[in-house]
């Protein structure tokens, strides 16, 4: 049923469409950027609203049904909605329960109506409308409206903001390093994040490959959806393939219902495959048809169905040799690698050990209740010195072993990686490759220690020079000194990341 305003056919009581913009209110202006969407089946009336605030806002999309806002409030950044209440196909009610929904419980919605009720605006409200208004439009107070809740809204994705960033920075898995390589690492990845390009990440076991595909996900588009993992080599091939695409009931022995697969479970999300050198060359030639075109079939099925997952694949093995030898499908390996991804082995990237061990240490000592705040200078010195083989994943078991083996009112640990004997013994070098003057060896071992403990006093303060020099006992152009003569820079320390100013 088509809603019809009663009174005049100007929409305003009190000014023409053309008066004076909007009334000034407290606090900064609002840009008039934001998106307004106006939603009106009655074609006079949506153009006499839209020339009335087409002066104060610049961008304002209208439409002449429900159904076609919805799609494109789903789709589209929309800071506030005014809705017609009565229309046809789906009314202002049902409209604003879905926006509230389906889109966002708190996007700013004013219904309008030429049948203003107590019983409508209570309906309204209960869905959670900002405002309700009558027609004709008295443009005074529906502008003194809008300011007012677009000044809140501005408050609330603030605050969101805000809240994403320090979600973030208290995220156990968040990538953790200052490191050059390691920041050209997490500028690519985010860079590729809002994307839709296949992603593969290589590295050494334990590097944290699993960290850079979460980074991805949650920096994209797709972050609001589910992240799914699939470690290609844990299964055997026949329950990998139910795994990753489902089956249909009897399609195989012990198939008693149908089941959906990991490749539906990440719709609108982020497929994970983890160790994708291992995958079957049957399951290959399968997630080669996924890639091209996005269909897939269950097992057992002979209707193809379409996936709406970003794909992002990870492995450890070098699946360049693979293919060389025939295990693994080139055409394939091509389409996972449009965006590659290495992630550097931890010996490879030493100045980001203190900053890990820090990371770990407020994770595992807040976990076991304990008190550590870090290492002696002895152990530190073993720890700065070990190479990690097994990466950031021992460093993480060895922090982990640290705090449950600690007194409770322990805050300093002697505990060193398993590896190493001794601090000594961390210096030590093979008989096989000579000895040299005694002021060269003591010389090298001079300079490691520098730059190692340089390392630790620049992490233990934050990247602040001054509380560096002074916990260094060192007057701070001493210290600038040295930190030059090894080439370490403050802002690679401060807790806000890589690119900040370098001051104290």
């Amino acid at each position: 049923m088509t809603e019809h305003a009663t009174g005049p056919a100007n929409p305003t009581s009190d000014r023409p469409f053309t008066g004076p913009a909007v009334p000034e209110a407290e606090g900064e202006p609002i840009s008039r950027d934001v998106t307004i969407v106006i939603v009106e089946d009655t074609a006079a009336h949506r153009v006499l609203l839209k020339q009335g605030l087409s002066r104060d806002y610049a961008n304002i999309v209208e439409f002449s049904s429900a159904p076609e806002a919805l799609d494109y409030v789903k789709a589209h950044t929309v800071d506030l909605v005014i809705s017609d209440y009565m229309m046809p196909r789906m009314d202002g009610v049902e409209f604003l329960r879905r926006i509230k929904t389906e889109v966002d419980r708190e996007l700013p919605v004013i219904v309008a109506t030429a049948f203003s009720s107590i019983e409508n605006a209570v309906d309204v409200f209960k869905l959670g409308a900002s405002d309700y208004i009558p027609k004709p439009y008295n443009f005074k107070q529906l502008l003194l409206s809008m300011e007012k809740l677009l000044r809140e809204r501005r408050l609330v994705l603030e605050v969101r903001r805000l809240r994403r960033e320090l979600e973030e920075i208290r995220r156990p898995d968040r990538p953790i390093g200052k490191a050059p390589a390691f920041v050209a690492l997490l500028s690519r990845a985010r860079a590729v994040a809002s994307s839709a390009a296949s992603v593969l990440i290589t590295g050494e076991p334990g590097t944290g490959k699993d960290r850079i595909a979460r980074e991805i996900h949650l920096l994209s588009p797709r972050r609001d959806g589910p992240l799914v993992p699939v470690n290609c080599a844990a299964l055997p091939e026949n329950l990998l393939e139910s795994e990753l695409f489902g089956h249909e009931k009897g399609a195989f022995t012990g198939a008693d219902t149908e089941k959906k697969g990991l490749v539906e479970a990440a719709q609108s999300g982020t497929l994970f495959l983890d160790e994708i050198g291992a995958m079957p060359a049957p399951l290959q030639a399968k997630l080669l048809h996924l890639l091209q075109d996005g269909s897939y079939r269950r097992v057992g099925s002979t209707v193809a169905r379409q996936a709406n997952a970003r794909i992002v694949s990870a492995t450890n093995g070098d699946l360049t040799r693979m293919v060389a030898e025939g295990k693994f499908r080139s055409d394939l390996y091509y389409r996972l690698l449009v965006v590659p991804i290495v992630v550097p082995p931890l010996r490879e990237r030493k100045e980001d050990v203190p900053l890990l061990l820090h990371h770990f240490m407020e994770i595992y000592a807040r976990r076991d209740g304990k008190k550590l705040k870090g290492y002696f200078p002895e152990a530190m010195q073993a720890i700065l010195a070990y190479d990690w083989p097994g990466n950031v994943r021992e460093l993480e078991n060895f922090v982990e072993r640290t705090a449950a083996l600690a007194p409770p009112d322990e805050e300093w640990s002697n505990e060193t990686p398993l590896a190493t004997a001794s601090p000594v013994a961390a210096f030590a070098r093979p008989a096989e490759e000579g000895v040299s003057t005694f002021a060269d060896e003591k010389k090298q071992v001079v300079e490691k220690f520098e730059r190692e403990y340089l390392i630790r006093v620049l992490a233990a303060a934050g990247g602040n020079v001054s509380k560096a020099a002074d916990m260094a006992d060192k007057n701070r152009s001493e210290f600038h000194s040295l930190l030059k003569r090894y080439g370490l820079k403050s802002k690679d320390f401060k807790k806000g990341g890589a690119g900040e100013p370098d001051e104290d």
